[in-house]
């Protein structure tokens, strides 16, 4: 095989694997969602504070993930969290 036949094979084959993570990685956020909303659990809106200013808001988020949030705040210096939960549809 030519290097360019073997270069457009390889490059072809990252393609597919990116694709792939990408799918699963929609696949998982999808039915975290699906099934908190099944199982009726609540979902809550994050914003992450340091010295003042909100640096990340993250929506969607279960109480598992708040609890692994809160648990590794100092790690980053994070100095105030708002948690809002969301109205149910």
């Amino acid at each position: 095989m030519r290097a360019s036949t073997v270069a457009s094979l390889g490059k072809g084959l990252g393609y597919m694997a990116f694709a792939l993570n990408q799918v699963l990685k929609l696949t998982k956020e999808a039915s975290g969602y699906v099934y908190a909303r099944i199982t009726n659990k609540d979902i809550y809106t994050i914003e992450i504070i340091v010295d003042g200013v909100i640096i990340r808001t993250a929506e969607n988020q279960s109480a598992s993930q708040i609890s692994r949030l809160l648990k590794t705040m100092d790690n980053f210096g994070i100095t105030n969290v708002t948690i809002t939960r969301q109205a149910k549809n």
